[in-house]
């Protein structure tokens, strides 16, 4: 998309994000994640769900809590419900 001139939505990162946490490939998505945020788009919570069901998958607990910290940090609760992706 964006070798395109395109700049992608927070859906099309979200889906991206959960391909690869899905495939086994969650520091790709934390890359993803971080450059989202350098571009100027702002995390949901579901975005950040993502990463975290992705760090939980392969035991990646230290990185999980981080990711709880930096939610914190950012004025997101881990237990806020957002209904649509």
């Amino acid at each position: 998309m964006s070798r395109n001139g395109v700049q992608p939505n927070i859906v099309a990162y979200k889906i991206r994000m959960d391909y690869l946490c899905k495939s086994g490939r969650c520091g790709e998505a934390r890359k993803l994640f971080d450059s989202m945020i350098s571009l100027g788009q702002k995390p949901t919570v579901t975005t950040y769900n993502i990463l975290l069901h992705g760090y939980a998958t392969e035991r990646y607990f230290d990185d999980m809590h981080c990711l709880i910290d930096l939610m914190a940090e950012n004025g997101i609760s881990p237990d806020h419900y957002e209904g649509n992706m």
